[in-house]
């Protein structure tokens, strides 16, 4: 869920728990809600999950990659060794 859905939801649910009669003070009110969490978020150092989990998988491509080059240089290293 990215942020701009999280504050929506959010906004939703107080919106939801008002009593019917406070219209012009809940969309102040949602309005404010909704800012001040944008901001808070927008300090907060988060990703989505889609953006973690992308670099969840380069990561573990980078890692397998890695073992290999590892394990053909100690190959290599024993083949110079053997001379």
């Amino acid at each position: 869920m990215n942020p701009e859905e999280f504050v929506r939801k959010i906004g939703n649910r107080i919106e939801s728990v008002l009593p019917k009669g406070l219209s012009d003070t809940k969309k102040d009110l949602q309005n404010n809600i909704k800012s001040i969490l944008s901001e808070s978020l927008s300090k907060l150092d988060v990703v989505s999950r889609e953006d973690f989990e992308i670099q969840q998988a380069v990561l573990l491509k980078t890692r397998s990659r890695l073992e290999a080059l590892e394990q053909r240089l100690q190959q290599l290293e024993d083949q110079i060794e053997k001379q």
